[in-house]
């Protein structure tokens, strides 16, 4: 029923879904390692735990994704892109309830399927550039032969459908390739465009998109918390405690002077 080639699991009737479960669990174990490390090595920097998430966690979350990224299940490439959301809220001390947008934005990532999206768009061409001799060159002919449901190119060409740009050549004059630049854009675009109150606010003190400046130049964690809390808004205030009791916004005023809203 199941079967194991380069590390991926393949289930008879499962699909690919057992295989995004292994790598989901081997990520985790290499996180808490690598937070684990960083406590032992008293590292506490957030961009450097950045960069050591993307040399030893981010490959795992990534290994094969050109075939299960596209064939998986929305519930299971969610809790795959959890894992880096989890370990940036951990970094800046935030709730969990915390938006992904805003802390995202914080520290001026994208989320994973922005990566798998492009790994598998340069699969694509791969295959596209094989000589008709070669069996996988026939697997790829094969597969568009298959229902749109179960074919690789069917629901690739889906995800990768509003971030194609031109790209003319010789052989092919009409060729589009995927655009990362494009994807990025627009996941950045998406603060412009939530309707939310919590958002507004964030999008008049977040300028850009980079990582901010007091994540690596406050060396206080505690400060960086409080910082990272009152910008994300998953702090104490009325208007966001409020919002878990249900209290209505026009009635969660501030403490101090009982009559005006703070955002």
């Amino acid at each position: 029923d199941e079967f194991k080639y380069l590390g991926i699991l393949m289930h008879g009737t499962k699909g690919l879904s057992p295989a995004i479960e292994y790598l989901c669990k081997a990520a985790k174990r290499a996180m808490f390692g690598l937070q684990r490390r960083c406590q032992q090595l008293s590292i506490h920097d957030p961009v450097l735990k950045c960069k050591l998430f993307d040399t030893l966690v981010k490959p795992i979350l990534c290994y094969c994704c050109e075939v299960w990224s596209v064939l998986g299940s929305k519930t299971a490439l969610a809790s795959m892109d959890r894992i880096q959301i989890g370990f940036l809220k951990i970094l800046l001390g935030v709730q969990v309830h915390t938006k992904t947008l805003h802390v995202l934005a914080e520290f001026g990532r994208y989320p994973l399927h922005i990566t798998w999206q492009s790994q598998a768009a340069k699969y694509l061409q791969r295959f596209e550039s094989l000589a008709t001799d070669r069996i996988l060159k026939h697997a790829f002919i094969a597969d568009s032969k298959l229902p749109k449901k179960l074919s690789w190119q069917a629901n690739l060409a889906g995800q990768l459908h509003d971030f194609l740009v031109a790209a003319p050549s010789e052989d092919n004059p009409q060729r589009q390739i995927f655009s990362t630049r494009s994807a990025c854009s627009a996941h950045a675009a998406q603060l412009q465009s939530d309707p939310s109150s919590k958002t507004g606010v964030y999008n008049e003190i977040k300028m850009g998109y980079d990582c901010e400046p007091y994540i690596h130049d406050c060396c206080n964690r505690h400060l960086r918390r409080i910082l990272a809390q009152f910008r994300t808004g998953s702090h104490w205030r009325n208007v966001e405690t409020g919002r878990h009791q249900g209290i209505a916004r026009e009635s969660r005023t501030c403490p101090m002077c009982n009559h005006r809203i703070v955002n």
